[in-house]
């Protein structure tokens, strides 16, 4: 990123100043050597007392030196030319490169800008706004994955029928729950992409509306008091799982995350894919800017965001033709690392990301002996 920032006349400095002393001495030899001619040729043998006898010849050699001269000398004037040519080009792409990498910060700024406006926008029925709305809205992931995760011991209790849902599958259907909420009807594109069995889904949906039930008897808009919903009371959790709210719960947050979503990936992918950055380390610089104006909670929910269908991109980005260094596709989270200042007190549910993160890595190839130093550059809780 500083090295993007040197003026382009600094650049040319630095990357023709070598190629032109070159030049130089090769001409200046080439001079030195012409004008030795005369004097060579005059020494017709050892004896300097014979030099004098043959200025006779002088006129003759003169002749001769001018017809070699010329054509060397216009040679030289040619070869001059066509060196400043080349300095001139070069001078008028490191502009253009300037001027490119210009309009890239600019466009990047205006979207990082138009990410915090998302940001600001951001709000739940008009009493958490900006970034609390993430607080609350990953308060009620958590209460989600707890729902889902005890009404499967429950589902197989009633049914005497083991499901094979693996904890990634019960964040899958924790967020779906989550980003589209109970009662709005979906279709079928949408619900056909999360991998639970339907019974089961139909089941979850049912225990979740339940809580809404109890909100709407216990809460007063009159009375402004948080009520809290207890998972326990229902499926018998032995620790108490609270969600505490004063607003309709599981409505979903597609309205709101979706368009943060599609900002924040768009961002980030206009950083990846820019031809203006050299190489990783210098887009990293960029992504790092990215990553500051992301909050705790913003980072835990697009974690979470991962095990989701529409998520799974910020694993592996197939829509770009780029690859990285080990030939596989895009990855923010394991490339870029995206989620760095992940707290990891706010992933006590579902995988832990260092789990998850290690078996993504293995799965593109990373050697066992490197797994802890990726680790430690992937997270900065796991640093030394």
């Amino acid at each position: 990123m500083k090295n993007q920032k040197k003026t382009f006349v600094s650049r040319i400095d630095k990357k023709t100043i070598n190629f032109l002393i070159k030049i130089i001495y090769i001409i200046s030899g080439t001079i030195i050597l012409f004008f030795s001619i005369p004097f060579i040729l005059l020494l017709n043998s050892y004896n300097f007392d014979s030099i004098k006898d043959s200025f006779q010849i002088t006129g003759t050699i003169g002749d001769t030196l001018n017809g070699v001269f010329n054509p060397l000398i216009a040679a030289l004037a040619v070869i001059t030319t066509f060196l400043a040519f080349i300095v001139q080009y070069r001078a008028n792409q490191l502009y253009r490169e300037d001027v490119d990498f210009q309009r890239f910060e600019t466009r990047f700024y205006e979207l990082l800008k138009l990410h915090r406006e998302n940001v600001n926008e951001i709000e739940i029925s008009n009493k958490y706004l900006k970034r609390n709305a993430f607080v609350k809205m990953f308060e009620e992931l958590r209460f989600l994955y707890y729902v889902v995760d005890s009404a499967k011991d429950f589902y197989e209790k009633e049914n005497n029928h083991v499901l094979s849902i693996t904890k990634e599958q019960i964040i899958e259907l924790a967020y779906f729950f989550f980003y589209y909420g109970v009662n709005e009807k979906l279709n079928f594109a949408d619900f056909s992409k999360i991998t639970i069995h339907t019974p089961f889904y139909i089941y979850c949906r049912t225990q979740i509306k339940e809580y809404q039930k109890i909100f709407d008897k216990e809460f007063s808009e009159e009375a402004k008091e948080p009520i809290n919903l207890i998972l326990n009371e229902l499926v018998g959790l032995n620790e108490a799982i609270y969600l505490t709210t004063d607003f309709y719960p599981f409505q979903g947050h597609a309205s709101r995350l979706g368009h943060y979503y599609r900002h924040l990936y768009q961002l980030i992918k206009f950083v990846v894919s820019s031809k203006q950055l050299k190489g990783v380390p210098d887009k990293y610089e960029y992504i790092k800017i990215v990553r500051a104006q992301l909050s705790n909670y913003e980072q835990a929910i697009i974690y979470y965001n991962s095990f989701f269908y529409a998520g799974k991109i910020w694993w592996n980005d197939t829509t770009i033709d780029l690859r990285s260094e080990d030939g596989n596709y895009i990855s923010y989270f394991l490339d870029y690392a995206l989620i760095k200042n992940l707290p990891f007190n706010l992933t006590d549910f579902g995988v832990f990301p260092s789990d998850k993160f290690k078996i993504e890595l293995l799965k593109k190839g990373t050697k066992e002996e490197k797994l802890d130093a990726k680790m430690k550059w992937l997270f900065e809780w796991l640093g030394d």
